[in-house]
């Protein structure tokens, strides 16, 4: 069973995509979507969204609600699904020639993929924050959902859901500093020794390039060894990663689930 399929089969998904989708279908059958561009499909769902909220109060806040969950719920799974994505194009490296002409060697190919792995690694969280503010019905902006106005949020702490965000937090500390470096300052990702590695091989392209007749600190045939030996290493260090992200997501689903069931019932009562 794949990370992201067991995070899709938990009962709190489960439970979410059913308050849902009677919503969204509703909503959809009031849509005529004939000859429209995407645009216009948007501005008749807003349209029909004003006259539900206008005529039926109480089912627009059940369809916001639901709606709300249902898209970080969605947005979680395939953050997920990418983190178990990217062993495979750590492991496969599809040399082209197109790949040659533009100078995409393996340990770019690696340093692309990782660079994306760490910012979704930090993304989870992000949007947990995202999803624990829908469930809760803290009412928090988007923009303004982060660690403080959240998972400090006096609710929050007040219930389990507070322990299964730290444990979340606890694995995304080693990722923060490189995923921030990478997005603001436009700092590569390091790699350590594949780094080195990858230093020698294009000091020994160079070389042959210039005709500088140089005795290789390493022969090319042990470089690639030990580099596909420590990429090995990198992609089980991913593939532990990405299983621990999903276990500490699941618990926080656990926990999430008896607030959601809670709520949802509540606003049902209500309409």
């Amino acid at each position: 069973m794949g990370l992201h399929y067991k995070i899709l089969s938990h009962p709190l998904v489960i439970e979410v995509m059913q308050n849902a989708s009677p919503l969204h279908s509703m909503i959809s059958a009031k849509i005529n979507d004939s000859g429209k561009s995407r645009e216009g499909i948007q501005k008749q769902a807003h349209q029909v969204l004003s006259e539900i909220r206008s005529l039926d109060h109480s089912l627009y806040v059940e369809f916001a609600y639901h709606d709300g969950v249902f898209h970080y719920t969605s947005n979680l799974i395939h953050a997920i699904e990418r983190l178990e994505m990217t062993p495979i194009f750590l492991k496969r490296f599809p040399r082209t020639a197109t790949f040659d002409k533009n100078n995409i060697t393996i340990h770019r190919w690696i340093q692309y993929h990782y660079s994306n792995y760490l910012v979704t690694m930090i993304s989870v969280y992000d949007t947990a924050l995202l999803m624990v503010n829908a469930i809760f019905g803290l009412g928090i902006e988007p923009r303004k959902c982060n660690d403080r106005t959240v998972a400090h949020h006096e609710l929050v702490k007040k219930s389990r859901v507070k322990k299964a965000l730290d444990g979340l937090d606890i694995i995304m500390q080693p990722y923060r500093d490189p995923r921030n470096f990478f997005v603001h300052r436009n700092i590569i990702p390091g790699l350590a020794i594949l780094d080195d590695l990858e230093r020698m091989r294009s000091i020994e392209e160079a070389g042959k390039e210039l005709n500088l007749e140089a005795e290789p600190v390493m022969h090319p045939r042990v470089v690639k060894l030990l580099y596909n030996s420590q990429r090995r290493l990198l992609i089980q260090e991913v593939v532990k990663e990405g299983t621990r992200v999903t276990d500490s997501v699941y618990v926080l689903f656990d926990e999430l689930q008896p607030v959601y069931s809670a709520l949802s019932a509540k606003i049902k009562k209500r309409g």
